[in-house]
């Protein structure tokens, strides 16, 4: 006898366990089941007893939580084909449900906890898999293990010792999935429940009972795995544990892998290799997340309408945050077009390639959920003046489409820079006409450049019996105060400065005009970083580019940053106290260059 049943039902060949067939099958015959996910808006059965949640809903795939004749909790997922290519994979490679029924099963088969596949789907038009479900029963009592590292087991000694426990048996956990030929190739904290009960629980047998597995579809079930299969699947399960655990925690977890999978293995040599492999996925990780502001997705959208004028058609494409009214957009260009034209109060900038203008959010313009919306917004337009400008802007990338990339990859790595809205391709014919990206205009905010003039500058004649008066009588600008003030802005803007090069970026003109400084109360400053259009993403930052930017940056900072200042900020930048032969070395060409460029730093050199 068959272990499954099939069952047809609104055009969907379904495939039922048979344990739970009979209970399935009444609510599909009720429609109970399809209850208003995804395409389908099927009524609810008279009599069903069932009861819907939403858990997850995006362009990929919807999750509801329902229940069964108030007895048994699943899992319904619709699994949404976002094109042809999906439509192609799935019906010669099988669809997601299809792969997570079957891996579902093998993998309990094997002994470790999952989420027991109950049925799964499928519509198809001919050969072609058009639609595909899957109904999953509930994990009982179960967290993911990112709930649990978060909420639980921080603070005293206890609390320690059960997380390491926990830890201690995730590391066994995984070697289980490996030494039975599971490779979860999406294996991070969400993907792995914890019963906590079960898992703190001493002297089980199985001390790894307490974890299960979800999301089946992309795993791969072997009769054995490659050691390097398994280090780079291990390098991937830690990657997503680092913002949730310490490095001595992520290390404990690698030793603990180590004692069970290869006790003959160089410790310090896998630790580096994993390091290394880590660092790979941070950065696909976060391009990836930079570019999803160019699809269509739960915060992105796109939109398009064609102007016409006497001097032809213009054809906008717009990509923007789903947060913000799209009609705040369209007033935006209209109002930008309308200061360049009049020479109106909200331009800042018009030059042959390049415009700048403010416009006024208003309060109606605002959507739910923007509250924090700034007064203004800002608009810049990248304009392709020439013939071959606008060829040369319609086959490579365009300024603003890599701005606007550049600044939403800045706010996924929580670098600050202004809060990007939209970005607007405007094409005529065949050619890029211009470009634009709207973002919030920052204000307060000042040049870093200015505000040293503005804010730091020391006026060292005054006497020190006078220092002494102003301290006495309360007065906080003193020359003492004024020079303490000046060493935490140093310090905060070389970190700030630090971060940009620790994350993977290279700004190609990070000079002192492209940073904006926001006094937030007397020693603490937020910077913003401008000018993205040539912004680059990398796993690390060559020496030679720390180079030029530190030239670029010193050589824009005027004579009232203090040759001791810039060396205190170098110190900073480099995290050191005192500076070795190698940064000294550096520090020397730094100066020797930012002096021949004669820009806004023009000391007085001895002869």
């Amino acid at each position: 006898m068959k272990d499954f049943v099939v069952f047809y039902k609104d055009g969907i060949r379904w495939i039922i366990n048979r344990n739970d067939s009979e209970k399935i099958i009444l609510e599909l015959k009720t429609h109970a089941i399809l209850k208003k996910i995804g395409s389908y808006n099927l009524q609810t059965g008279e009599g069903s007893s069932t009861k819907g949640q939403t858990v997850k809903s995006n362009t990929v795939r919807s999750v509801e939580k329902i229940l069964i004749n108030g007895d048994k909790e699943l899992f319904f997922k619709h699994y949404k084909p976002k094109g042809w290519t999906d439509y192609l994979k799935f019906s010669i490679f099988g669809s997601k449900a299809r792969r997570e029924w079957q891996n579902g099963n093998t993998i309990l088969r094997r002994g470790i906890h999952a989420g027991e596949p109950v049925a799964y789907g499928e519509k198809r038009l001919g050969a072609i898999v058009s639609d595909n479900f899957l109904m999953v029963k509930s994990v009982e009592g179960s967290v993911s293990l990112k709930d649990a590292l978060i909420n639980n087991y921080t603070g005293d000694n206890r609390c320690f010792r059960n997380r390491r426990l926990l830890l201690k048996r995730l590391s066994l956990f995984i070697v289980k999935l490996h030494s039975n030929g599971i490779q979860h190739k999406d294996l991070h904290t969400g993907n792995i429940l914890v019963n906590l009960q079960s898992a703190l629980e001493k002297g089980n047998e199985d001390i790894t009972r307490g974890f299960s597995i979800i999301d089946l579809h992309d795993v791969r079930c072997k009769s054995r795995l490659p050691q390097e299969t398994m280090l780079k699947n291990l390098s991937r399960h830690l990657y997503s544990l680092t913002p949730y655990c310490s490095q001595t925690e992520i290390l404990f977890v690698i030793k603990e892998y180590l004692k069970v999978i290869d006790p003959d293995l160089m410790v310090k040599t896998v630790i580096k290799e994993i390091n290394r492999r880590i660092l790979g996925y941070k950065h696909i990780h976060m391009l990836s997340r930079s570019k999803r502001c160019m699809k269509k997705s739960s915060e992105f959208a796109i939109r398009s309408w064609i102007e016409r004028e006497n001097s032809g058609c213009y054809r906008y494409k717009v990509y923007y945050k789903k947060v913000f009214n799209k009609d705040l957009i369209k007033e935006a260009v209209n109002a930008h077009y309308k200061a360049k034209l009049e020479d109106g109060e909200g331009l800042i900038k018009n030059i042959p390639r390049i415009s700048v203008t403010k416009f006024p959010a208003n309060v109606n313009n605002k959507q739910s959920g923007t509250d924090d919306l700034a007064n203004n917004l800002c608009t810049k337009e990248y304009k392709c003046p020439k013939v071959f400008s606008q060829i040369r802007e319609t086959i490579f990338t365009p300024r603003g489409k890599r701005a606007w990339r550049a600044a939403n990859g800045f706010t996924t790595r929580g670098i600050v820079t202004p809060r990007p809205i939209a970005y607007i391709r405007v094409k005529k014919s065949w050619r890029l006409n211009c470009s634009m990206v709207i973002s919030e205009y920052v204000e307060p905010a000042t040049p870093v450049y200015l505000y040293v003039v503005n804010n730091l500058s020391i006026n060292r004649n005054i006497k020190n019996e006078e220092n002494k008066e102003q301290a006495i009588n309360g007065n906080m600008n003193t020359t003492i105060d004024r020079i303490a003030r000046k060493r935490y802005f140093i310090e905060a803007f070389a970190r700030s400065f630090k971060n940009i090069h620790k994350q993977g970026i290279f700004h190609a003109d990070l000079k002192g005009g492209n940073i904006l400084v926001k006094e937030i109360s007397k020693c603490h400053w937020q910077f913003f970083y401008l000018d993205l259009d040539n912004v680059a993403f990398r796993k690390s930052i060559a020496l030679k580019k720390v180079r030029k930017n530190l030239i670029q940056l010193n050589a824009s900072l005027p004579n009232e940053f203090s040759f001791s200042d810039r060396v205190r900020f170098y110190k900073y930048y480099c995290l050191k106290r005192k500076l070795d032969n190698r940064d000294k070395l550096l520090l020397k060409k730094v100066i020797i260059e930012s002096i021949k460029k004669k820009h806004f730093w023009k000391p007085k050199l001895s002869s």
